[in-house]
């Protein structure tokens, strides 16, 4: 499958980050950013431009928390594990990195990229709606999730039941 890439910058006032979507070409895709501090949506020009539509896929949302640089590169087990609906995967970046958070399935084909591109140092948190990059529902099985950040590679299972 042949996927016409499409790169969008995002940027906030507090901090600068990157955000690179790749999409088949009749999908538009739509990241949500979460304050966690604030406890709400980060609204932006670039979001309060975009319509939501039928094609719109969220397929990620993502929390960030620059309060505390964690000491170390980690990616926490997904919760819940199983799951069935949605479940949310955290990780760490004690740097600025590179990153790149893909679900796979058990032939090592993606199924699903939740983040990718650059990232300020921060604890991270993505919401996964068992969805593939096309937004049509993946069925019950074991998946695997990498995260890629810089020189750091990391692979934990998901279970998800329908």
């Amino acid at each position: 499958v042949e996927a016409e890439e499409t790169v969008e910058t995002v940027e906030t006032e507090e901090t600068v980050e990157t955000v690179e979507i790749v999409e088949p070409a009749d999908i538009q895709n739509m990241f949500e950013l979460f304050d966690k501090e604030a406890e709400e949506m980060v609204e932006t020009e670039e979001t309060e431009e975009m319509e939501e539509t039928e094609e719109t896929v969220v397929t990620a949302v993502v929390t960030f928390d620059q309060a505390s640089v964690p000491q170390a590169f980690s990616l926490a087990q997904n919760a819940p594990n199983p799951f069935n609906g949605e479940t949310l995967i955290r990780f760490a970046l004690p740097q600025s990195s590179q990153v790149e958070l893909t679900i796979y399935n058990l032939l090592g084909q993606p199924v699903a990229v939740l983040v990718q591109g650059p990232s300020a140092a921060g604890t991270f948190s993505v919401r996964w709606d068992g969805r593939d990059q096309t937004g049509r529902a993946v069925t019950s099985g074991v998946y695997l999730y990498q995260l890629r950040a810089g020189d750091y590679t990391e692979v934990r299972k998901l279970l998800l039941i329908r």
